[in-house]
């Protein structure tokens, strides 16, 4: 029997069967068989996959460029098809396929980066007075202009302004970012072709912000540490994109009642994260709990426990919810849920997680690790996997790996793939 020649298929069968890839790196195989199935996809937007894509976490950068504690890693093939680890290079870990990519994307390289559930990641440059800010792909590195931070002034601070950032795309206003900025942590957001970050205005004196979600594409909520939630309001009639709108949050759900804060009363520290879910709105709350002594400083994973809520937007309370076989994914940047029903090759009923902590990690842990022999200068790197149905910890990520990070720039983040 004669063989089949695959290279005939018509270019819109190519397209189907790679629509009914989720992963990018099968994507990319996809287009790498032939010359007529790569100009298939010669246009990469007609990729348009029907499962949804797992995230990508993007490890620190070091001072150097190069991270020692990468070097156990088994080397897998960058960018430009050099195994070896480039100068100013990104480090892509895929929980899915468990490879370290090396991707160089010196738009990126030295400056604070937020993931997104979109493909771009935005950046901020402390080093420059201003905080120039940008939306890159890391795989097209394309860049993207934003207005600086420092257009917020009167309450622009040089040092660690940005405390978190969400980039989502927007029925109305297409890509949006929202940053949670200064000690106060205060909301303001900001699209290509602003000419300035546009702070947004609150009914009461109380910002203190944890996270915002995009909810069903067109509503913004940010959510306080005690669980109270607001829902932003954006005036952007004007066709003059250039002209910044009016922006003001006002309050839609009360914090979290008396009992079900007792179960976080004793802890040491929390965090609340917003996740859109199967059309929920959850409220996570990750809880660590004192370690070991010394204090800070341990090899086993720091995280005690998480509570997930689902507001229930007839009485506009949280209610605890049972995960069920969705998964999350929480962390320093955009937030995101995936169903078991998709056939995706991660954990049910568990929640992924990554170290998104700088403030008490990295650098500063560093340091005290080194002023302590007797931690023989190892620190935690807080991600991992909890599974929501026995309380337990199943792995962490880069098993193997010494614990000693480099000096960063950034803490790991969440991005899902996307040209």
């Amino acid at each position: 029997m004669a063989s089949a020649d695959w290279s005939s298929l018509p270019c819109e069968i190519v397209q189907a069967i790679g629509n009914r890839l989720g992963a990018i790196e099968d994507f990319l195989a996809i287009a790498a068989v032939c010359l007529a199935w790569r100009s298939a996809f010669s246009n990469k937007k007609i990729w348009s996959p029907c499962i949804p894509r797992l995230p990508w976490l993007m490890l620190p950068q070091s001072v150097d460029g190069v991270d020692p504690w990468l070097q156990k890693m088994p080397p897998q093939s960058s960018g430009e098809g050099n195994p070896s680890p480039l100068a100013a290079a990104t480090y892509f870990f895929s929980s899915e396929r468990n490879k370290l990519y090396i991707i160089d994307v010196p738009e990126i390289y030295g400056r604070r980066c937020f993931g997104s559930q979109t493909g771009w990641i935005f950046t901020v440059n402390e080093c420059v007075l201003d905080h120039e800010a940008h939306l890159v792909n890391p795989l097209t590195r394309l860049r993207i202009l934003l207005p600086p931070l420092s257009s917020l002034k009167p309450w622009f601070a040089p040092n660690n302004f940005v405390r978190k950032a969400i980039t989502f795309h927007h029925h109305y206003l297409d890509i949006v970012v929202m940053a949670i900025c200064g000690d106060i942590r205060k909301l303001a957001l900001a699209r290509p072709g602003y000419s300035s970050w546009v702070p947004v205005e609150l009914e009461t004196p109380y910002p203190c912000f944890e996270d915002v979600v995009c909810f069903g594409g067109d509503q913004i909520f940010g959510v306080r540490k005690d669980g109270s939630l607001v829902l932003c309001e954006i005036d952007d009639d004007d066709d003059d994109t250039a002209t910044p709108p009016k922006a003001k949050a006002v309050s839609f759900a009360p914090a979290l009642g008396r009992q079900q804060l007792q179960r976080v009363e004793e802890v040491r520290k929390k965090k609340v994260y917003l996740v859109e879910s199967e059309g929920d709105l959850l409220l996570v709350l990750r809880l660590w709990r004192d370690p070991p002594r010394p204090p800070l400083l341990t090899q086993e994973v720091d995280v005690s426990s998480f509570i997930i809520f689902r507001l229930n937007f007839g009485t506009r309370e949280w209610v605890e919810l049972e995960l069920g076989n969705r998964t999350l994914f929480v962390g320093d940047s955009y937030s995101m849920s995936f169903s078991a029903r998709h056939g995706l090759r991660c954990q049910p009923h568990s929640i992924y997680y990554s170290d998104d902590l700088p403030h008490w990690s990295g650098l500063h842990f560093n340091r005290k690790a080194q002023a302590r022999p007797q931690a023989g200068g190892r620190i935690v790197r807080d991600m991992g996997i909890f599974d929501v149905g026995d309380s337990t910890f199943r792995y962490r990520y880069l098993e193997g790996v010494d614990d000693a990070r480099p000096p960063l720039f950034s803490p790991p983040i969440w991005v899902v793939p996307s040209f």
